[in-house]
């Protein structure tokens, strides 16, 4: 089986550069062992990207007459070298008008929006090449938008291009906030989601197993719902900004003035490391010791390090271990961590497949297009916890049986989202607590 090949791209504004760099310096390399004409979007199984990342994950995995990559990385390059300057430009006037930003959005939004829909004119996300996943944040709702490629096959997720660049790239106070319309006519108010997930590659991961990467590519070396050890992910960052700011410059500013710098410097990671120097809380070693309890799964931990008695907890000899013993852990250890039932009737917590329980695995329904109820029994494990994965297109909806109820966390237990949609179902004494994540 072939592993799922995931690009990840930091945001970073301008220093997005940074990391067209790296990517064309891998770009040549494929030229050079695979194909002269190689281009990297052909790549990736799938590419996410965050800011200044998602509007290069969008430039790469725009489509050409036969489906495949229009542009290299040359190309995205190009748009930073050439066009940046113009993006990213504070006027004179500008500055003058509007000193660091305090009054309204440091950059204007105008040049971006122009440059945007030159580039990507009328094309819609349902029409990149590959799945994707890039983010910005629902100001109104208070939650990450993540616009993905499976979702955009449906007219309520599907927008233009160079709408969701613009969302993606809404840096609060660089740029100004974003509404942008659906195809199916909602609109949506966001920014970049940079504020609080920066790195894209924890949603590219979660995204990428919910999506059957066999069925989409037409390849069945490749894993459907893939788990983490059927994935490669590659994340590019775009190095780091030490902002200084001069005395001279600040020594007789206002309190107004000193809001970005503030919020900059106590975020800043050298601010953490001065207040441990200093002896000031946090203290270094209540770190130090708490890093110092966890040891990394390939470190060797000497026998005088360990303050438990570990003799009652196991036999270091193994001689009580019978063949059963041993048969039967085999069998644990051998056992998938994902099941798939095909089924258009009704199932419950008790189902096994080639007697294997669902209890903490995965389970996929390819449920087609009926509607089937899954029951939540007091016969199963008290511990009882899977991860329910929609494979069909009809619903799931989870009932609980006699003896025990479901807490629904999301307010509803029905799985009625798009292919790929997910449910978490974990028991409690006689609970089964009820997540849905609803594509």
């Amino acid at each position: 089986m072939k592993k799922i090949t995931i690009l990840s791209l930091d945001g970073g504004g301008i220093r997005g550069i940074i990391s067209c760099i790296i990517l064309r310096y891998l770009e040549e390399l494929l030229r050079q062992k695979d194909h002269p004409g190689a281009k990297l979007g052909d790549y990736f199984d799938m590419i996410a990207g965050s800011s200044t990342g998602g509007i290069l994950a969008s430039v790469l995995l725009c489509p050409d007459e036969n489906g495949k990559a229009k542009y290299s990385i040359k190309k995205a390059f190009e748009l930073y070298t050439e066009k940046g300057e113009d993006i990213f430009n504070i006027s004179l006037w500008e500055r003058l008008i509007n000193p660091f930003g305090l009054f309204s959005e440091k950059i204007s939004q105008d040049n971006l929006e122009t440059q945007l829909r030159d580039f990507f004119g009328d094309l819609e996300l349902k029409n990149f090449i590959k799945p994707s996943l890039i983010t910005s944040y629902d100001i109104e709702n208070r939650r990450a938008k993540l616009f993905t490629t499976t979702n955009a096959q449906q007219s309520q997720q599907n927008f233009f291009v160079r709408d969701i660049c613009r969302a993606t790239s809404a840096a609060p106070t660089y740029f100004s906030p974003v509404q942008i319309r659906s195809s199916y006519g909602q609109i949506f108010s966001l920014i970049d989601v940079g504020v609080f997930a920066n790195n894209p590659s924890l949603c590219a991961y979660a995204e990428a197993r919910k999506i059957p990467f066999a069925e989409v590519f037409q390849n069945p070396e490749k894993p459907d719902y893939p788990s983490v050890n059927d994935m490669m992910i590659v994340s590019l960052g775009t190095g780091t900004e030490m902002k200084s700011y001069p005395f001279s410059r600040y020594k007789n500013v206002g309190k107004l003035a000193w809001v970005n710098p503030i919020i900059d410097i106590l975020l800043s990671r050298n601010y953490l490391k001065e207040k441990f120097e200093t002896n000031d809380t946090p203290r270094e070693e209540d770190f130090s010791d708490w890093m110092d309890s966890y040891w990394h799964k390939d470190d060797k931990i000497p026998m005088e390090n360990l303050t438990v008695d570990v003799s009652s907890k196991a036999d270091r000899t193994a001689e009580n271990l019978s063949a059963e013993n041993i048969t039967s852990w085999k069998a644990k250890l051998n056992e998938p961590s994902q099941i798939t039932i095909d089924t258009t009737a009704a199932m419950d917590t008790n189902m096994s497949v080639n007697g294997m329980r669902m209890h903490g695995k995965n389970v996929v329904i390819k449920n087609g297009s009926a509607n089937i109820t899954f029951q939540c029994l007091s016969s199963s494990e008290p511990d009882f916890m899977c991860t329910v994965t929609k494979a069909g297109t009809g619903n799931i909806t989870f009932a609980g049986g006699s003896g025990v109820s479901i807490v629904q966390t999301d307010y509803t237990a029905v799985l009625n989202g798009a292919i790929g949609s997910t449910a978490k179902l974990q028991r409690i004494g006689n609970v089964y607590y009820l997540r849905i994540f609803n594509a």
